[in-house]
């Protein structure tokens, strides 16, 4: 029986330096324990409104309460108390932008916001906002109607100021603090009224 021959075929680990068996095995051990890279989600919506969720009215409500009702004469103060209060609740910018279509929660925070301008207006000035569908849309119509440029309230003031007089029913207290109060407000215009001219305001009554 002729001697079987011995396989030629070696180990292959035999030739391979000790070095590259060590890389290996470390290339090995990286590849069973390394973890996936986290898949970065980025937004398909940009939104303008920083709240991310629907606000909470029953957290605002002592606030909500110092917004007074609009009447047509009290412009300047419904929009100064409404605008720093819608700014204390986080939802200032639906006065400005209108929400995200695709944000449903931005979709009921500018329904809200509208709610709260809406239910403050008279018949006369919520027929004038009737048709717009967005709160950013109403107090934009408010604002255009509504809102002075600077030379008119200057006008305006010096009208009051010249034409104000004291009635028989008010007192020489609540005169002074209105004709104190126009003379500091047209100070703000860089209007400067004379003591020549406040002195006979003051006398002739």
């Amino acid at each position: 029986m002729p001697p079987q021959k011995r396989s030629s075929r070696r180990n292959s680990n035999a030739n391979t330096p000790a070095t590259s068996l060590h890389q290996n095995a470390i290339t090995n051990d990286n590849a069973e324990t390394a973890q996936p890279d986290p898949v970065q989600h980025s937004s398909s919506h940009y939104s303008i409104h920083g709240l991310n969720g629907e606000v909470d009215l029953s957290k605002y409500n002592s606030g909500l309460k110092l917004i007074p009702q609009f009447n047509g004469s009290n412009w300047e103060e419904f929009k100064r108390k409404l605008e720093t209060q819608f700014t204390f609740m986080g939802i200032e910018t639906y006065l400005a932008h209108p929400p995200s279509d695709e944000l449903r929660h931005e979709v009921r925070n500018d329904k809200l916001a509208s709610a709260q301008i809406l239910m403050r207006l008279p018949q006369v000035q919520y027929k004038q906002v009737s048709q717009c569908e967005t709160a950013s849309a109403i107090w934009k119509r408010l604002k255009t109607v509504y809102d002075e440029t600077a030379e008119s309230k200057a006008a305006n003031l010096f009208l009051q100021f010249i034409h104000l007089k004291k009635k028989s029913t008010e007192s020489m207290k609540l005169y002074l603090e209105k004709l104190v109060t126009l003379y500091h407000d047209l100070n703000t215009y860089d209007i400067n009224i004379s003591t020549n001219t406040i002195n006979p305001k003051m006398t002739l009554m």
